[in-house]
């Protein structure tokens, strides 16, 4: 079962770049003009947010499931990220904070990064 969650709240995150990427390609590559793309960014702009809150949950609850607790861990590290990612936009949006979006961003390239490396932690490719 925590296993299974593991992969969900992946999936969950990966779901949520698409909406950056899938917009950054259309725009480079396709001049906003690749239908199937915008429909993507537009079908995922509006669940963002419960996407992202979705992932955290599923995160915490993989995470106690699988150590018993939730100890400090690349997983926890994970939870933090997409926690503090939350409150950028959602502080950033409602105080007006005019770089809120880049920061958002940034911290999307954090939680790339650790997710990888939770991900190769986990399979004994790497330890700390």
């Amino acid at each position: 079962m925590a296993y299974f969650l593991g992969i969900a709240g992946s999936l969950l995150i990966l779901l949520n770049f698409s909406l950056f990427s899938s917009r950054r390609i259309n725009r480079r590559f396709y001049n906003d003009q690749n239908k199937i793309l915008s429909k993507i960014s537009s079908t995922i702009r509006a669940p963002h947010p419960v996407i992202g809150i979705a992932a955290l949950a599923i995160g915490l609850v993989h995470g106690y499931l699988m150590l018993g607790g939730l100890p400090l861990h690349s997983g926890t590290l994970l939870c933090a990220i997409l926690a503090v990612m939350g409150s950028t936009a959602l502080l950033g949006r409602r105080l007006k904070i005019r770089n809120w979006l880049k920061a958002h961003r940034l911290e999307s390239v954090f939680l790339a990064l650790m997710l990888v490396v939770h991900f190769l932690m986990t399979k004994g490719f790497i330890s700390f």
